[in-house]
């Protein structure tokens, strides 16, 4: 029962807190005049995995008027003429939610929509994220990711900030934070939790981010193991 599950994500964390008894855990996010208290949900809406339309799911996050929403920016490329759906954002955006715009490679990697000079020339690139991230102006964007990236976990971080500083150099017009979206490889030569460790932590002493995001999905197979790869992470942040 709960008691017994209880024990066993004690016996998993162990003493994952022990030498941080001075760090404090970040209670808000501050972005623009948006206050945020942590830990948050945000509202996400897909065109993959949401059972309304974009710009349904759009009217229905501005009259829910939730603390943070996410959407994609995918989407919104597909709504770029869509007049509705735009002054939809632009009026979530202007409202007390805080607003974050997702990379949208999800979307366009589930509907096989990505760029490629030959097969999709007209598919999902990154300067149309980049024209979106532009035009919709959000509280907080994430950058243009790479799904299911190969090679030793130094060498993926490298490519993460250097993809991240690409979009960094190109929307350096913007008054809201960038922050990057780390992916973790399929299969690494050391346990998941460690190997997620050292690309989160590198990443994060190479761009000082006030946040990163990492798919749930990547992080471990069952929720103990997820568990183990978080408390890697944090504690791999924590000593920094």
């Amino acid at each position: 029962g709960y008691q017994q599950f209880k024990a066993k994500i004690a016996k998993t964390i162990r003493d994952g807190r022990k030498g941080f008894a001075t760090l404090e855990r970040v209670k808000e996010l501050t972005v623009r005049k948006k206050t945020l208290r942590l830990p948050a949900f945000a509202f996400s809406l897909s065109s993959h995995e949401t059972q309304v339309t974009p710009k349904e799911g759009a009217t229905l996050l501005r009259l829910l008027g939730p603390d943070a929403a996410l959407i994609s920016a995918y989407d919104a490329w597909k709504c770029s003429r869509d007049k509705d759906f735009h002054y939809t954002i632009k009026s979530l955006r202007e409202s007390e939610t805080v607003l974050f715009l997702d990379s949208g490679n999800y979307e366009a990697y589930r509907k096989n929509d990505h760029y490629s000079k030959k097969k999709n020339p007209n598919g999902w690139h990154k300067d149309h994220f980049r024209e979106m991230v532009a035009r919709l102006s959000p509280d907080l964007a994430f950058s243009f990711d790479t799904i299911n990236p190969k090679g030793e976990p130094d060498w993926i971080a490298a490519r993460i900030a250097a993809s991240f500083r690409a979009d960094d150099r190109a929307l350096r017009e913007r008054d809201f934070p960038l922050c990057p979206i780390i992916h973790l490889p399929s299969e690494c030569e050391e346990p998941l939790a460690s190997c997620a460790a050292r690309i989160v932590s590198k990443v994060a002493a190479e761009l000082d981010p006030i946040m990163l995001a990492i798919p749930e999905r990547e992080l471990g197979d069952g929720l103990l193991n997820r568990v183990r790869t978080v408390r890697d992470i944090r504690k791999a942040l924590n000593d920094l």
